[in-house]
């Protein structure tokens, strides 16, 4: 996976493989605000 450059899409993408086409939007959301805390974690 590209850590680099995390987008939308690809996160939807990889929520969508992760839960299924079924994920809810709140829960996709979550993962959206939690994805760049994690890949400007300090250190990277």
């Amino acid at each position: 996976a590209d850590w680099e450059t995390p987008s939308k899409t690809k996160w939807s993408l990889l929520m969508e493989d992760i839960f299924g086409k079924e994920t809810p939007s709140g829960v996709t959301m979550v993962f959206l605000q939690l994805v760049p805390s994690m890949s400007h974690s300090p250190g990277h």
